[in-house]
């Protein structure tokens, strides 16, 4: 047939034979990374200083926002907010009260593709003066370790470094706070 040897013929079928096994491997290799792949639990974390925009005011209240987006494939829950700071063993963890009229209720349930957020006001409780307490008089290198936290209920944390304009203001109250410190 077609002008081949029976031997000749038996070397196509044995290519025939590892063809077919290496589509089958590939085909395997290939489910499973689409396996690993779905279903990740991913999130990106920010926190920042915000204005909130009250229509005829004249002032507007400084907030710090917490806002979480769902980038995976799964749900999950988060059951709280704070901050941490220090080295590995000798780390600070804070747990984060905020404004529950204007956040998302905790525990939450962020599904993937959408977004939660906490806020809470700078002004009222001088939040800013107590964390530059709280960072203590390291500050400068408790400032450079600090990180948003976001906590879940299978214990997966989403961490953030806070953004600039939040840790401008962090800087400027530890000044404050040693200046007023050296003139006792």
């Amino acid at each position: 047939m077609l002008g081949l040897t029976a031997e000749q013929w038996e070397i196509v079928n044995g290519w025939a034979n590892w063809l077919s096994a290496v589509g089958t491997i590939s085909a395997v290799v290939f489910s499973l990374y689409l396996a690993a792949k779905n279903g990740r639990r991913e999130a990106k974390l920010s926190a920042g200083v915000r204005l909130l925009a009250i229509s005829g005011a004249e002032n507007h209240p400084e907030m710090i926002n917490f806002h979480l987006v769902n980038t995976g494939d799964k749900s999950f829950y988060i059951t709280a907010i704070g901050w941490y700071f220090g080295r590995k063993r000798n780390r600070s963890h804070f747990m984060q009260l905020h404004d529950r009229t204007m956040s998302s209720a905790l525990p939450v349930s962020v599904q993937p593709g959408e977004a939660a957020h906490w806020c809470f006001e700078t002004g009222t409780n001088d939040w800013f003066g107590k964390m530059a307490e709280t960072l203590g008089p390291d500050w400068k290198s408790n400032l450079k370790s600090l990180r948003a936290i976001a906590s879940t209920t299978t214990g997966e944390d989403y961490i953030c470094e806070p953004e600039q304009n939040l840790i401008s203001k962090l800087t400027e109250a530890c000044q404050q706070k040693d200046k007023r410190r050296r003139l006792g």
